[in-house]
């Protein structure tokens, strides 16, 4: 309706009521009174939108333990920012997120995910970003999150734009630490201090290293050294899963079931079949156990292979201390990366 004919049809009924409508009397167009209702509309669709965002805001810092920031304003295609946290102190190792929230982005199933289908000016943006880029698809509903890296190789190009295979298996919960490291580690060049050039280096290298042994906390429970070697060997590989047998061909490692029993009920590593194979790698709890066991001093009880290991520890530890470096940094294979978190089309 127009402003005018909302006008004559307000002058019928002051004729036939005596009264205008309050809008009129307080000189409100027809026009305003649905501008107002616009800017008040928020439908079901923006309502997930948000509710996705809380819960991958939840999960960054409930599972992670890492930062989040959301970008509420000119949004052109990444909602927030993560920040990768070690220990008690940020990095300045970033990556960006685009999260697609609901039951629509979930309709295209294959047997290890989901297909995500999108237009060239995204991929472009996003393969040309100065960061990183995760793709999150929230399932609101069951509030689990999946994600992954947005890489020119894990992308095919359809006629009409590209799809990409988001893994069931890639949650953002705490399982998605160790990738999402290695991820950042492969980004960025690390962080080395800026020191004295009229100290000598084996000051501060002593001084460092006293520091950080004297807050480094209670040492890990001792561990018979067939689960202490799988564990570092886990951790080795830097992130993502590995056979029983990879792990016997590859690094001549047998772990016996005994010993992965007891290091699955510590909760140091998960174990799930895939066909025939037994796939093992790290929890958040497992990647924690090397990170202290790096930083514990050697005891002198420990013999043959376990005082070598703690050795071989405590030397990683001093390096990684002196450049301010992370497992991540030292540890993430970057052609295996690829291998088992993105997805071959």
């Amino acid at each position: 309706m127009s402003d005018t004919a909302s006008c004559k049809h307000a002058g019928s009924l002051q004729h036939e009521t005596g009264a205008a409508p309050a809008w009129i009397q307080i000189g409100i167009s027809a026009s305003s009174v649905q501008e107002e209702t616009e800017l008040v509309h928020f439908d079901q669709r923006q309502l997930t939108a948000r509710l996705g965002v809380a819960l991958v805001d939840q999960f960054v810092h409930e599972h992670l333990q890492w930062i989040f920031r959301e970008l509420p304003v000119s949004d052109v295609g990444i909602d927030a920012i993560i920040e990768q946290r070690a220990g008690d102190r940020a990095t300045g190792r970033l990556m960006g997120v685009q999260i697609k929230s609901g039951a629509s982005f979930f309709g295209e199933r294959v047997p290890d995910g989901w297909i995500y289908r999108g237009v060239r000016d995204h991929l472009d943006y996003w393969l040309g970003y100065e960061l990183p880029v995760l793709l999150v698809l929230v399932d609101v509903e069951n509030k689990i999150a999946y994600w992954v890296h947005i890489e020119a190789r894990h992308v095919s190009l359809t006629s009409i734009g590209w799809k990409i295979v988001i893994p069931d298996r890639q949650r953002l919960d705490v399982t998605a630490c160790g990738p999402l490291s290695a991820i950042c580690a492969r980004t960025r060049q690390p962080i080395r201090p800026i020191t004295n050039p009229l100290q000598a280096p084996s000051q501060v290298t002593a001084a460092s290293t006293a520091a950080q042994s004297a807050s480094a906390g209670p040492r890990n429970p001792p561990l018979p050294a067939g689960q202490r070697m799988a564990l570092l060997t886990l951790m080795s590989i830097g992130g993502g899963s590995a056979s029983s047998r990879e792990l016997r061909d590859r690094y001549g490692l047998t772990i016996l079931k005994w010993d992965r029993d007891a290091l699955t009920k510590l909760g140091f590593i998960n174990v799930r079949k895939s066909g025939p194979r037994l796939l093992l790698e790290l929890t958040d709890r497992g990647w924690a156990w090397c990170a202290q066991e790096l930083g514990a001093p050697q005891e002198s009880t420990l013999r043959n292979t376990n005082a070598a290991l703690s050795a071989m520890t405590t030397g990683i530890d001093r390096y990684m201390r002196r450049n301010r470096l992370t497992l991540a940094d030292v540890f993430a294979d970057h052609d295996r990366t690829n291998e088992e978190f993105g997805t071959q089309d």
